[in-house]
């Protein structure tokens, strides 16, 4: 499987020669977890479902999706630290170029932050 497109490595994950029906066809076979964080987890999500998030300026919907995005990033647990994270890669796509790379950072930092001080 490390040969082929969909495999571990990110290089094989973002295969330049692939066609937009070939990205389907393999995004659709391997179905990932959809992760929510609380208290949205409850909600009975599948893979296929649309979920619209709406809400008027400043009420956190860029803000569940960047905690969202984390929550995919960081890994389960690194070095004793535990984080329960997927540890796995996101793709965020922006329409309108509001994406803000160092509010992820931030959260990023909290969360790493957090799970070192309940080691310590």
């Amino acid at each position: 499987m490390a040969g082929e497109a969909g495999g571990g490595r990110p290089r094989d994950w973002l295969s330049m020669d692939e066609t937009a029906a070939a990205f389907l066809s393999r995004s659709l076979s391997t179905r990932p977890p959809i992760l929510l964080p609380p208290p949205l987890h409850r909600a009975p999500l599948r893979p296929g479902n649309v979920v619209e998030i709406a809400g008027p300026s400043g009420s956190g919907k860029s803000q569940l999706l960047l905690m969202s995005a984390v929550q995919c990033i960081l890994p389960k647990e690194w070095e004793g630290v535990y984080f329960g994270g997927l540890g796995k890669a996101v793709m965020y796509i922006d329409l309108d170029c509001r994406f803000d790379v160092l509010r992820l950072a931030q959260i990023l930092r909290k969360r790493i932050s957090a799970g070192r001080r309940d080691v310590l």
